[in-house]
């Protein structure tokens, strides 16, 4: 999925067996992660917020170059 947002061919965000690699991650998860993940979710809230605010405060200050 991020393999196709992401400029050029996004050959970082591919893997050779993807499912696999997922179920593993899956199978780590369990509920008593829960308080963290929140607290995880509010702070990368709070960072786009802030880029967004910094951003759009002054369009000018962050600006792709031509190519």
């Amino acid at each position: 999925m991020i393999a196709k947002k992401v400029p050029g061919k996004g050959h970082y965000y591919q893997f050779e067996e993807p499912k696999e690699l997922a179920e593993s991650i899956y199978s780590k998860l369990h509920d008593g992660m829960v308080d963290e993940a929140r607290l995880v979710f509010d702070f990368a809230t709070d960072l786009f917020k802030e880029l967004y605010e910094r951003h759009f405060s002054n369009p000018k200050r962050v600006r792709r170059k031509s190519t």
